[in-house]
């Protein structure tokens, strides 16, 4: 019963593990701001990377609902495609998915306004990249590369407000932080376009490789590739930032 839902988490491993990740490090970043190692607060420091998990899980997987046909044409080995999920499956689980973690933020955030309008218009982006089809904003030159950096950028702000009370200062470094953890992802999000652009441009998507005419099966294996090296550098520059704050503050 519950093979069909576990199957399509499973395929989606990779950006679950990229968003909690960002969610986690911005608790352990918060807490070291807020020096509350002593004293953690459990219900937040876990219930912020819980939300982040599953908003993400809700647009990922309404996105493999609304790009069934193009994954086909990819030969993207997805649930939706090979027949080990139902869309309605897939529904049901978008469904759950955002309810709960809607709930969940009230808990976490103690029933603040601004945590609550930020997770809405988290799903409100999450449907919004993926549908209507034709003109939502994963179809757009530069719009889609943007709403995947606002997305990822929102999650880091959603797991620093689970330790981080209102009435304490940001500091400046954070922010930095914010915007090199959104250029990565914008630019991890341009790569990984590149391995989809022979069915993105038979769908009519604009993504930046379509754009830019890349064609060449050496091209897209080389870039394909450097996505891979993207990857791993990620986890390395989320370990550095962590070590500069707790050590350089």
């Amino acid at each position: 019963m519950l093979k069909p839902y576990l199957t399509l988490l499973y395929y989606r491993r990779t950006h679950l593990l990229l968003y909690t990740a960002v969610a986690i490090t911005s608790v352990i970043l918060g807490l070291t701001y807020t020096q509350s190692w002593d004293n953690i607060p459990i219900l937040n420091a876990v219930g912020g990377p819980l939300i982040v998990l599953l908003l993400t899980i809700g647009a990922y997987i309404f996105n493999d609902l609304m790009d069934s046909d193009l994954d086909k044409t990819n030969n993207k080995n997805r649930p939706l495609v090979t027949g080990k999920a139902t869309k309605t499956q897939a529904m049901v689980l978008v469904t759950f998915a955002y309810i709960i973690a809607f709930c969940l933020t009230n808990f976490v955030y103690n029933f603040q306004l601004m945590p609550a309008l930020l997770v809405g218009s988290m799903i409100f982006l999450g449907i919004a990249y993926s549908y209507p089809k034709g003109s939502a904003l994963g179809d757009r030159l530069i719009l889609k590369n943007l709403a995947i950096a606002i997305f990822y950028t929102s999650m880091f702000i959603l797991g620093l407000g689970a330790v981080v009370t209102p009435n304490q200062n940001i500091p400046d470094n954070f922010v930095g932080v914010t915007l090199v953890l959104g250029v990565m992802i914008f630019t991890g999000s341009t790569l990984s376009d590149v391995k989809d652009v022979n069915g993105d441009r038979a769908f009519n998507r604009h993504t930046i490789p379509v754009v830019l005419g890349l064609k060449d099966k050496q091209k897209i294996q080389w870039f394909s590739r450097l996505y891979d090296i993207w990857f791993l550098l990620y986890f390395v520059v989320d370990a550095v930032v962590v070590i500069s704050i707790y050590y350089i503050g």
